[in-house]
């Protein structure tokens, strides 16, 4: 797919989302190791001013920390400074005494193991 038309598929993916409602506004970007290959904002970054979304529109993004952090690793697993195979506690030493539930007892008491 050609730059111009991965950008304009984009645009009508984004501004779909904003004529079906699903939305009051969305601002993307996308980058390669190039740079920056695509941005865009359609939509309202406030309903009741009216103000346009624009690519650079300050959001606040609760609880998004998980993908952020994904997509580091996954950076540091493609360059080989990160084994996603390797124990934890190579990482984080006190997850080595970390233990996990093996079974329980007869009398139900629980027999924890080293994870």
């Amino acid at each position: 797919m050609s730059d111009y038309a991965f950008s304009k598929a984009l645009d009508q993916l984004l501004s779909q989302s904003i004529d079906e409602g699903q939305l009051p506004g969305v601002a993307a970007a996308v980058a390669t190791d190039q740079g920056i290959v695509y941005q865009g904002a359609f939509g309202k970054s406030d309903l009741i001013a009216g103000s346009d979304m624009t690519v650079d529109t300050s959001c606040y993004i609760a609880s998004m920390i998980k993908p952020v952090i994904s997509t580091a690793a996954m950076q540091l697993v493609e360059r080989g400074i990160f084994d996603l195979d390797a124990p934890a506690a190579e990482w984080v030493p006190e997850l080595s005494k970390s233990q996990v539930l093996d079974r329980f007892t007869v009398e139900g008491e629980p027999l924890p193991r080293r994870a």
